[in-house]
């Protein structure tokens, strides 16, 4: 029989198609077997097992909401969480608010709660539109 007293004098390694990978946000599967020697692949761990997911700027969409994180290629990870920053509408100014209120003649700002901040960097996600039926002219008079 065999001679050893060790793990690898003694046994043989699991099959990687026995493990399954940590986080599938950032591990994908390698294929079962060597692809030059068609030899079933062993291993029993994400690093032997798996390949690294890294992020691409093409997750952090829509771009008018979400803005990559420092150094994207190189974080491991394929969600808006790991990937990329929320782009709040803190600093928004909806078209027409010429004097800085929040208030225009055709928008005004959505305006954040302690539990919701509002995401974004257009009118339709950060304004809420200002209709005509909302208004009632001062001029009777002059206008209909």
């Amino acid at each position: 029989g065999l001679q050893g007293s060790t793990d690898e004098e003694c046994c043989e390694q699991k099959f990687c198609t026995a493990w399954t990978c940590s986080d599938k946000t950032k591990w994908v599967h390698k294929s079962a077997q060597h692809g030059k020697t068609n030899l079933d692949r062993r291993g029993f761990s994400d690093e032997e097992c798996c390949d690294e997911k890294y992020c691409l700027a093409e997750i952090c969409d829509p771009a008018t909401q979400w803005k990559g994180k420092e150094g994207l290629d190189k974080i491991q990870g394929s969600t808006h969480e790991q990937c990329c920053e929320k782009i709040f509408c803190d600093d928004f100014v909806c078209d027409t608010d010429v004097n800085g209120t929040g208030v225009g003649t055709q928008w005004y700002k959505r305006v954040d709660t302690n539990t919701y901040k509002w995401q974004g960097s257009t009118n339709e996600e950060c304004c809420m539109p200002i209709y005509c039926s909302q208004y009632t002219t001062s001029h009777p008079t002059r206008w209909v």
